[in-house]
């Protein structure tokens, strides 16, 4: 592996990192009384702060108005929209089962990409994938477990959570064929400063200020805001300037495997036998998905 893909490789890993132990970390400020949009809300207000102050310390221009008006976009449907209701969903399934949906990604991007990029057209390989993967999804309706025990609303938590993907899914094709033309921070720092307006207005009409949080639930919002925001997005521009949007969602199948070892770990989370089979089904689709558009570009550039 040259040293071009190894970074790649380290990137798609810490943002994976991140983004998995989001959930279990949104889960465990709910019992530290943080509420689920005051969760979003600090998300991303702590993600622009970190990223208006590299862009000070490295002595960077601010975004020009080109990437604002980008930023308008993407803050509202990469971030906005699917942290809202990743984290609402979570108060009704597992962080490992909400982890097993997010995997769901890579397929919605395939299906946006076909549509939006020339280059990245859906073929067979991709649909069995897609297929295989929808009867998992299906798998996790039909069981009636949420992982939380007696606990919690499945079709409520996969509604939030599948809607959430649908729209992270356009954003990262939409992105992919925009981000090319700015840089990684001032992409990421325009999503973070119109995501942390929506969301902390929204938290404040319908939650208001969660009184209630304790120290730890703060430093849950930090670690959300640093760990689990600003560095995987940062991550993710820089990948999205290098690889296609579909190797990109490769973390995707990372992420659900660190939140559902993590929920079980740290929060006492259960995988049942349905949430189980029906994960296996989610992960082999995305994997043959993956596999499938790996043999298509290596037998493209074979041609070439």
């Amino acid at each position: 592996m040259n040293h071009s893909g190894a970074r790649v490789w380290a990137a798609l890993l810490i943002a994976s990192l991140g983004w998995g132990t989001a959930a279990i970390a949104t889960r465990a400020s709910f019992d530290q009384g943080m509420t689920p949009l005051a969760v979003a809300g600090s998300r991303t207000t702590i993600g622009f702060v970190a990223v208006a102050a590299y862009l000070l310390i490295a002595r960077r221009p601010f975004p020009p108005a080109a990437a604002w008006r980008l930023g308008l976009v993407l803050g509202a449907l990469n971030m906005a929209v699917p942290f809202a209701l990743f984290t609402l969903a979570v108060q009704y399934v597992s962080a490992g089962f909400v982890g097993l949906l997010i995997a769901t990604v890579p397929l919605g991007t395939a299906v946006f990409a076909h549509v939006m990029l020339p280059d990245e057209q859906l073929h067979r390989g991709k649909v069995v994938g897609l297929t295989v993967s929808l009867a998992g999804v299906a798998v996790l309706m039909i069981s009636g477990d949420s992982g939380l025990g007696d606990e919690g609303n499945p079709l409520l938590g996969i509604g939030l959570t599948l809607m959430a993907v649908f729209v992270a899914s356009y954003a990262g094709v939409f992105a992919r064929r925009h981000a090319p033309h700015f840089s990684a921070m001032d992409l990421a720092g325009t999503q973070f400063a119109v995501a942390a307006i929506v969301l902390v207005t929204v938290a404040l009409v319908f939650e208001g200020f969660p009184r209630e949080a304790t120290i730890t639930g703060w430093g849950l919002m930090a670690y959300l805001g640093v760990v689990s925001t600003f560095i995987p997005f940062v991550l993710f521009f820089w990948m999205l300037q290098r690889v296609s949007a579909t190797q990109v969602s490769l973390a995707g199948y990372i992420v659900p495997v660190i939140a559902l070892l993590g929920g079980v770990i740290l929060l006492d989370e259960v995988i049942t036998i349905a949430i189980g089979a029906g994960g296996l089904l989610v992960l082999t689709g995305v994997i043959i998905t993956e596999r499938a558009e790996w043999r298509h570009r290596g037998a493209a550039a074979g041609v070439r």
